[in-house]
Formats: structure tokens, C-alpha cells, sequence
């Protein structure tokens, strides 16, 4: 259960001081002492004419196979000279703050993890056809900062070294693209390794020291676009190596190769758009595991503007996934393919004038995935479906400044082991008064769920606001939230939130 009552202060503004833009932002909650990463943040970013610098927490974009947007605690600084073809950027800071094991008494936010600190910097160079940028990032593990007694976790270590850039071959075509080379050494604790063992990682022995656990891997991806003014035609390869792993990058897919070809144009003065990617992508790219998945992958979406009241968008895609043996000298060989197929469409209406408006949208999504096994005996075939429905209408009466909404809103999900159902309706209303000083909305939503065809539950939400202009730089706002739940024998719960907001603008 949530605690009763608890407090948050969001902070974000600019300062402007002779010259100097110094955008500033913080987040303080009453909760941050329940949870083992900070809930609590601020940081700042000066700027005076070319150079940008970075204070607290912050988050800076390098490359995407090295540091790219992960939140870390320090500092940083950017430099774009105008009158120069050279630019760079560096950082150091915490990367990630030590989870010890949990005793009960705090909410852990992860599994047990030491702290992590790093550092990375990146030189580039602006051509007259485009730009190259040489990326070096390196982050440690601090092996003291939990008891290595409570939990059986190796301290790691990883260094990458990344280049990227952009290269305008002609007005129309253009190449872009990045390579890392990742070492990555998943225990810190093990003996060092032979000046021998690792050629590539020897180049930076003063700043890494690798050892058997150390692996290392390359990650690289190239697009090559043409563009036709209204419309444009690419090709993109990308190859992300086996345990390819950056201690920098929040997620990344390893061990998978694509080749996708793309494609977009505008028709009829920009009245229909369309856009659509097919391609191939496969794993096991060092040939070392059982079976090899391959995967077709496509979609396509368009949208048309009928008319000035009328829009239509649809959407569809494609993937096919086959798991082939490697070892291709079994006899009993089974083959396993998976096909998911997603289909959509979005359909709206607008009208009105100066005394009262109209707006009407629809919506449908359906998805089926398929899981087929087969050999020279037999096929088996299942899977799962999702469906999804939404209709809504919107009443305004732009001079009373009031608008009514109405929709419906239905789910259902279909496996072979269960079928579940959600569907109700939602009504709701907003106002605003005495010259946009005041506004209110109300709303109430009921849902049905339904299990195998049984009840499983329902429930009735009651959600209103009111809000306050006092000034220019001072507002107030007041949320509730009432829901009531029933459940299947008669049970019975129900839930009140409120909450109170205040903002100040200078």
C-alpha cells in the first residue's frame, strides 16, 4: 500500500545573466529516503555563446554505441566554436548509485548493484561535406561501495572507443553511420592478462587493464539515404556484435544483424503521406549457439486528409521469425517460426464555428501472433490475439469555453490458455470561467473485466480538477480521484486520492 500523503517539487527555469542562459532543473519528493536511486535531482547547464557546461544531474548524447542520454551526477562541458572546424565535449560523474541488499526497511529500486563512475570524451572535426566525431568512454564499478560479503556480484569494468559522422556525397545523398569497439571486463577481481591477449584493449592499458573475464566486440550501423524533395529512399545496415555491451548505452540489443530498406513520399500536395521498411535480421552472428533465428520485418503506415473534416491513418506490420539448427546433422531436426501481424486504422471527424464544434474519432487495433512448430511428422500452431476498440465524440461551445467528451472503449486479449475482456464507457467535461482564471473538469469511467468468459471484476472512477490563475507568475491547482472496485463474490474495495499543486512561473 502507498503511504497516505507524500510531496513532490518540480523546479525548471532559465536564468539569463549578462549573457550567459543558465537553464536549471530539479525534482525533490518526500519519498526519496524509501528508495535506494535518488528521487531527488537538480542540475544545470549554462551556456555563453559556444560553450555549453553541464552541472548535477544531467545527460549528454555522445554516440549510441558509447554514452548516449544515460542520467548521471556530475559534470560536463560542450564546445562549438564558430569560427572553427573542431568541436568536443567531455563528462565525468556517477553513473549509477550503489543497491545494497535490501533488509526490508527500503525500497529497492533494482537488484544490488555497486556504484559506477565514469568518464567520456569525443573530438570532432566539421568538414564541408559533413563531420566526424571520435568518442572515448570509460566507467568502473567501485567494489567498496557494498559488502562483496552479502551477495555474490564481480565489480566490472568497460572502455569503448566509437567514431561517427555524417558525409554529404552529393545535395541528395548522404551516408551516416557509427562504429564502437567495446572491452568489457565482467570481473574486475581476476588477475590481469597477458600485453598479448588483447591487442586492441593494449592501446589503452594506462587507462584499462583487461583479464580473462575481459571480452571484447564491435557494434557499427551505416545508413544511406537519398532524399527527392517530397520524397526519400534509404538503405541501413546494422551489426550489433555477440555480448556487444556498453556500460553507457541504457539499452541495446547484441548479436543481431539488419539490413532494412525504407522508403516515404508525399502525394496530392501533401494530402496523403506514405511511409513503409522491409527487411532481414538474424542473431547468432558467431555461429556458437544451437539455432539461428531469422526475421522478416516490415511496415508500413499512411495517412490521408479526405477532406478538410476527414482524416485517415492506417498502419500494418510484419514480423516473421524462423529458429533454424545449427547443428543441421540431427535427424529429429524441429523448426520453429513465429509470425506477428499487426493491423490499425484511425478514422476522425472535425466541424464546427465560432458557437459550437463537433469531433468524432475511431480507432481499432488488431494483433495476432502465431507460433508454428514442425518437422516431417507433424505441424502444431498457436498463438495470441489482441483487439482493441475506441470510439469517442467531443461537444464544444468555444464562446461558453465548456466541452463535453463521451467514449467507449473496449479490449479483449485471446490465448489458448485464457481469454480476457475490459471494456465500459467515459464521460467527461471541462469549463473555464471568469476570463481562463478558473478551470474545471469532471469525469467518470465505469469498466467491466471478464476472464474465460466470468466476471472478474469492475470498477467506477470519479476524477475532477479545479485550477487557479492567480497571476501571471502564480497558479493552484486541486485533482481528486475516487475508484470503486468490486470484485467477483461480493468483495468490495475502494481507493480516495487528492492532490494539491502549485506552480510559480518568473
Amino acid at each position: 500500500q502507498r503511504p497516505p500523503f507524500f510531496w513532490v517539487i518540480n523546479a525548471n527555469t532559465t536564468f539569463n545573466i549578462y549573457s550567459v542562459a543558465i537553464p536549471f532543473t530539479a525534482t525533490f519528493t518526500s519519498q526519496n529516503s524509501a528508495y535506494t536511486q535518488p528521487f531527488n535531482q537538480f542540475g544545470i547547464s549554462p551556456k555563453y555563446k559556444w560553450i555549453t557546461g553541464h552541472l548535477g544531474f544531467r545527460s549528454m548524447q555522445f554516440s549510441e554505441f558509447s554514452l548516449g542520454g544515460l542520467i548521471f551526477l556530475g559534470a560536463g562541458v560542450e564546445i562549438k566554436p564558430e569560427k572553427s572546424r573542431f568541436q568536443g565535449k567531455a563528462m565525468y560523474g556517477r553513473l549509477a548509485k550503489a543497491i545494497p541488499v535490501g533488509d526490508g526497511s527500503v525500497v529497492a529500486s533494482g537488484q544490488p548493484a555497486y556504484e559506477r563512475w565514469g568518464y567520456a570524451a569525443q573530438i570532432g572535426y566539421r568538414l564541408d561535406i559533413g563531420e566526424l566525431n571520435f568518442t572515448l568512454f570509460r566507467a568502473k564499478d567501485d567494489a567498496s561501495s557494498i559488502d562483496p560479503d552479502t551477495v555474490q556480484l564481480p565489480a566490472q569494468e568497460n572502455i569503448v572507443t566509437a567514431l561517427s559522422g555524417t558525409i554529404n556525397i552529393t545535395p541528395k545523398l548522404s551516408l551516416s553511420g557509427e562504429f564502437g569497439l567495446s572491452t568489457y571486463t565482467n570481473d574486475i577481481s581476476m588477475p590481469a592478462a597477458g600485453e598479448n591477449d588483447y591487442g586492441y584493449a593494449n592501446n589503452f592499458r594506462f587507462l584499462y587493464t583487461p583479464n580473462a573475464s575481459s571480452v571484447r566486440n564491435g557494434a557499427g550501423t551505416a545508413t544511406l539515404t537519398y532524399n527527392l524533395g517530397k520524397s526519400n529512399l534509404g538503405v541501413t545496415y546494422r551489426r550489433v556484435g555477440p555480448q556487444y555491451k556498453s556500460m553507457g548505452a541504457i539499452y541495446l540489443n547484441n548479436d543481431l544483424e539488419n539490413y532494412t530498406f525504407n522508403a516515404g513520399t508525399n502525394l496530392f500536395n501533401s494530402r496523403v503521406a506514405l511511409n513503409g521498411s522491409i527487411g532481414l535480421q538474424k542473431n547468432n552472428l558467431a555461429g556458437d549457439l544451437l539455432n539461428t533465428d531469422q526475421r522478416i520485418i516490415g511496415a508500413l503506415n499512411t495517412s490521408v486528409m479526405v477532406t478538410k473534416k476527414i482524416m485517415v491513418a492506417a498502419n500494418f506490420s510484419n514480423f516473421r521469425s524462423s529458429n533454424e539448427p545449427s547443428a543441421t546433422n540431427i535427424q529429429d531436426t524441429v523448426r520453429f517460426v513465429q509470425v506477428t501481424n499487426g493491423y490499425g486504422l484511425l478514422v476522425g471527424y472535425s466541424t464546427g464555428n465560432e458557437n459550437v464544434s463537433h469531433g468524432i474519432n475511431t480507432s481499432g487495433n488488431y494483433q495476432k501472433a502465431d507460433a508454428i512448430q514442425d518437422n516431417s511428422v507433424f505441424t502444431i500452431t498457436d498463438g495470441s490475439e489482441f483487439y482493441n476498440a475506441n470510439v469517442s465524440y467531443s461537444l464544444g461551445f468555444p464562446k461558453l469555453k465548456t466541452t463535453f467528451n463521451v467514449a467507449g472503449n473496449y479490449n479483449r486479449f485471446v490465448s489458448a490458455a485464457v481469454k480476457t475482456e475490459a471494456y465500459g464507457p467515459t464521460l467527461g467535461a471541462t469549463k473555464s470561467i471568469w476570463r481562463d482564471k478558473v478551470q474545471g473538469n469532471f469525469a467518470i469511467s465505469y469498466i467491466d473485466n471478464f476472464q474465460n468468459a466470468s466476471f472478474l471484476n469492475n470498477s467506477v472512477s470519479y476524477l475532477f480538477g479545479l485550477g487557479y490563475k492567480i497571476d501571471r507568475f502564480n497558479s493552484i491547482r486541486l485533482d481528486g480521484r475516487y475508484l470503486s472496485r468490486k470484485l467477483a463474490g461480493n468483495l468490495r474495495g475502494s481507493e480516495t486520492q487528492f492532490g494539491v499543486t502549485y506552480n510559480f512561473n518568473f
